[in-house]
């Protein structure tokens, strides 16, 4: 039998068999369909999509709220730290080197020089830093099918992010030997940190950025096999589309902003899933996406010296920015209606973004291949668990069908990341127009 009775009920059939009929239809015109999503090392994605259902016309509606915090990073080798160090120790001690422009007669590039001029010693000048994240997401999502397996989806997230109690811990050696944290030069830096980012045009106040991530239109394809010889369906969808950049561009004036999109940068993101039924109850999934964005001319900071590592550079340029594409594997397992209308989904996913790459505008200026080796624009990745539950209010014959979903997200691995989980409840609607 399969997942679903796409043709005419026969007359004929028993009535536990038009029973586990009904149950089953119910259970396909309420699939969840969180579809595209949106990737960000700031948090793991939402669950992994499942094909769609093929029925003509038939609409779907998904709002999605969900929130989480964390004071906690996985760092380049993938431990624990805290929030602002998933880069590492931010090296402070040649922070002015190779900044266009410093003025000697300026007390505070005097004090930049003079930091720069003292001797090398493991450790003299890092700072970790620490502070606390919290993530509010929305989510807008509409499907809307044609005829012939096609379809088109719209998917629109909102968000506030912000981080909170900002500060660091001076890691510099606390031994006799120099330098160490009482070095002159170093206890001169630190008095007037504030003002020699100010100078350079940045401010280490918290971060409280809330609007519109970046849109996305789709269009798909879908097919529904059922009642194969081994499963009792198989389901596969591709969808190709275009994402637009809505969000607002990340600010340069605070190293610790984080953007609500892709910072400008349009994309194309591609996709297929596909899932099998077995024993009328069970569901095995996979989903893989790729989003592939443009480059774009935009105005940057920039590492000026090798040691420079972390958030903090004071140098800007305007560069052509080439982000890495980002890469999505997810697969799960869902356990259909085990409680009357409550269906169980556990999933995992594996999401990365390849290496960021900047091409200074100016030739000569700066030093192309040393500002390739920050940090920031390395690759990053996440391992992520998936916990779903869903109870639906579907019956067959309905215009209208309502579920409600609530979910847990959990990385568990990771580098280059905020360590988070995210909580949320969802709310959908399906419209069957044509029964």
């Amino acid at each position: 039998m399969s997942k679903c009775d796409r043709s005419p009920q026969d007359p004929s059939r028993s009535p536990s068999q038009a029973h586990t009929r009904i149950i089953m239809v119910l259970t396909c015109l309420t699939t969840s369909v969180l579809a595209i999503d949106n990737y960000h090392f700031y948090r793991p994605p939402f669950r992994t999509d499942e094909p769609r259902f093929e029925q003509p016309w038939l609409t779907s509606i998904d709002v999605q709220l969900g929130g989480g915090s964390t004071d906690e990073a996985r760092d380049p080798c993938g431990d624990e730290t805290c929030l602002l160090n998933l880069h590492g120790a931010h090296a402070m001690h040649k922070l002015g080197t190779g900044v266009p422009g410093l003025d000697p007669a300026n007390n505070l590039d005097k004090i930049l020089l003079d930091l720069a001029a003292v001797p090398d010693r493991a450790g003299f000048g890092d700072l970790t830093f620490h502070g606390d994240f919290t993530i509010r997401e929305y989510v807008i999502n509409v499907h809307q099918n044609f005829n012939h397996g096609f379809f088109g989806q719209m998917y629109l997230p909102i968000r506030s992010l912000e981080i909170k109690r900002v500060g660091f811990v001076d890691q510099s050696p606390e031994n006799s030997a120099m330098p160490n944290q009482q070095t002159a030069e170093w206890q001169q830096f630190l008095d007037n940190f504030s003002a020699i980012l100010a100078r350079h045009g940045l401010f280490m106040c918290p971060v409280d950025e809330s609007g519109v991530g970046d849109i996305s239109f789709l269009l798909g394809w879908t097919i529904n096999k059922q009642d194969t010889e081994v499963f009792d369906f198989l389901d596969a969808t591709i969808k190709i589309g275009l994402l637009i950049s809505t969000s607002d561009k990340t600010p340069l004036n605070n190293p610790f902003n984080l953007p609500l999109g892709y910072n400008g940068h349009t994309g194309v993101p591609l996709s297929f899933a596909g899932a099998a039924g077995l024993f009328e109850w069970l569901t095995l999934g996979v989903h893989v996406e790729g989003l592939f964005l443009t480059k774009e001319t935009q105005e940057v900071r920039i590492k000026t010296a090798p040691e420079q590592n972390g958030f903090i550079k004071l140098a800007r340029t305007t560069a052509e920015v080439d982000p890495g594409s980002i890469w999505h594997f997810g697969t799960f397992l869902k356990v259909d209606h085990i409680l009357r209308r409550l269906s169980i989904v556990l999933g995992y996913s594996y999401t990365k973004q390849d290496p960021t790459r900047l091409c200074p505008c100016t030739p000569g200026a700066f030093d192309a291949e040393l500002a390739n080796t920050d940090a920031t624009l390395q690759k990053w990745h996440q391992h992520t668990i998936h916990l779903l539950g869903e109870y639906d209010f579907a019956h067959e014959g309905n215009t209208f069908h309502p579920r409600l979903r609530l979910l847990v997200n959990t990385i568990v691995r990771g580098k280059r990341i905020f360590d988070l989980s995210v909580g949320g409840i969802g709310l959908g609607l399906e419209v069957t127009w044509h029964h």
